[in-house]
């Protein structure tokens, strides 16, 4: 999963570590740091992964004890962030962060990005049945860029990598020209589908009438 900071999403702890962080979290009313693992990151002896220093702040709204052992916590993200400094010697871990903000941008141009996004948000919902309409309604509403960005990038099909990239961008108009990218693609991929599936129903409905003319044809006989 990969968390947005206006998300509120259930997460599964596994680890001790993990479980310990938020235990102390929780305790000791500080909010929580969480970052995916770098793309060439290998699990080392202590069970850690090396993490992307561009992560989520928030806070745990909830936590459960899960009959399993695992934990299961609420987490409301609040920002951007980004790692400055760790006392990884200590258990849990302890981050000095700062928060991200994005840049400045020319309303006017941005304003008319958008709305080129939402036309094509539009396009992909006719095709993709799966995109919900009431994003749309709330996408039309919202006038946040960024905010715009995070919610169609939780959405659609897009690969860790680039959602981080994606993630990471401070500008807001090279944000919604890359999700204007990745949307289209997602319409032509809309398109493409309902193409193939046309075509096999088609064949369907024709095997199946010539199948059902063969046995008409037996039974006249």
């Amino acid at each position: 999963i990969f968390l947005y900071p206006f998300m509120i999403a259930p997460l599964f702890l596994t680890s001790k570590d993990d479980i310990d962080a938020a235990a102390y979290a929780i305790e000791n009313n500080t909010l929580i740091f969480i970052a995916t693992p770098t793309f060439d990151s290998q699990e080392t002896k202590e069970g850690m992964h090396s993490i992307n220093s561009i992560g989520v702040v928030g806070s745990i709204m909830r936590k459960v004890q899960m009959p399993d052992g695992r934990v299961k916590i609420l987490f409301q993200g609040l920002s951007r962030a980004i790692i400055k400094n760790v006392e990884i010697e200590r258990r849990p871990a302890i981050a000095f962060i700062d928060t991200l903000a994005y840049d400045e941008y020319n309303a006017l141009r941005v304003d008319a990005i958008m709305e080129i996004l939402r036309e094509k948000l539009k396009q992909l919902s006719s095709f993709n049945s799966q995109f919900p309409s009431d994003l749309i309604k709330s996408i039309e509403q919202n006038g946040n860029p960024n905010r715009i960005v995070d919610l169609v990038s939780s959405m659609i099909h897009i690969d860790h990598k680039m959602a981080y990239e994606i993630f990471i961008e401070n500008s807001a108009e090279n944000r919604l020209l890359s999700i204007i990218e990745l949307v289209t693609k997602e319409i032509e991929t809309s398109k493409l589908e309902r193409e193939i599936r046309g075509k096999v129903h088609s064949k369907i409905e024709k095997s199946n009438k010539e199948y059902f003319l063969r046995e008409q044809l037996k039974e006249i006989q």
